[in-house]
């Protein structure tokens, strides 16, 4: 396995991305949120729905 994964029903319920491309608050509680935004554009660049955080 190499992505992240949650048990809580936000992360399951994401079928619209791919796996490794999946988040929650738990991970982004655990990885932080500016890691996790680089994850979620490496593993799905083309998505319009990856956050994208504004400083």
């Amino acid at each position: 396995m190499n992505y992240y994964c949650c048990t809580c029903p936000a992360w399951r319920n994401q079928s619209a991305h791919p796996v490794s491309a999946c988040t929650c608050k738990h991970l982004c509680s655990l990885l932080g949120d500016a890691y996790e935004e680089s994850r979620l554009k490496l593993k799905n660049p083309n998505d319009p729905a990856v956050p994208t955080t504004t400083t």
